[in-house]
């Protein structure tokens, strides 16, 4: 795990607190995202997304705040990269409008290509600002890996994650192994909220589906 939780004592109160343990965090920020929901962050988010597509590893962090992004395609491609952890603070949206004309999808919330390993996505919010007219393209959080040993995206981790009004699935896993699930919400999606497909060694513990087009969660091999 590439991230640790230590406490910070006080007279009142301990509190915990999430920190990176390797590589400088990546704050969206720093690369110009303003995060108050009305300015377009899309150019900040791929400016910080190619820093660790470079490094083919990373810590992303997004502070309190709404990320809105317009731009086509998936908000956040990552390639290839491994000992990577993306993190939301509590109340950060990641907010997609580029839905269509005809109210279809226009991409994914987070897509991660290519064989890689030691991925984290913690605190993860992901909404699209109205909800899509029919079911198309666009999942909230992505894995596109392959069930060969070497092409596959190893180790995966998804903490208290939430997608909402996704045009396809909220979360969907393909060809991924060792992959832990806690705590997601998949709401008003247009296929299923959870969905793996030739996965293996995989531990869900809590999903709440509200809304979801299909099923709420899905294991299946085509």
């Amino acid at each position: 795990m590439l991230i640790e939780k230590i406490k910070t004592g006080c007279l009142m109160a301990c509190v915990t607190t999430t920190i990176f343990a390797s590589e400088k965090v990546i704050n969206i920020k720093e690369s110009g995202a303003v995060g108050n929901g009305i300015a377009d962050d899309s150019k900040a988010i791929r400016k910080a997304v190619a820093i660790i597509n470079k490094n083919h590893s990373g810590q992303l962090f997004f502070p309190k705040g709404t990320y809105l992004f317009k731009g086509r395609g998936p908000a956040m491609l990552f390639r290839g990269v491994s000992d990577t952890t993306v993190k939301f603070e509590p109340g950060a949206v990641l907010l997609i409008d580029n839905l269509r004309k005809d109210g279809r999808g226009n991409g994914h919330g987070i897509l991660f290509k290519d064989a890689g390993k030691n991925i984290t996505l913690e605190d993860i919010t992901v909404k699209w600002k109205e909800k899509p007219k029919h079911r198309s393209h666009g999942d909230g959080i992505r894995f596109d890996g392959y069930p060969a040993n070497n092409k596959t995206i190893s180790n995966i981790t998804m903490l208290n994650c939430r997608v909402i009004n996704s045009p396809q699935a909220g979360a969907i896993f393909h060809g991924c192994s060792d992959i832990t699930v806690k705590n997601f919400r998949p709401e008003h999606t247009r296929a299923d909220g959870l969905h793996f497909n030739a996965c293996r060694r995989v531990k869900v513990k809590g999903v709440a589906g509200v809304d979801n087009g299909d099923d709420t969660l899905a294991m299946v091999t085509y």
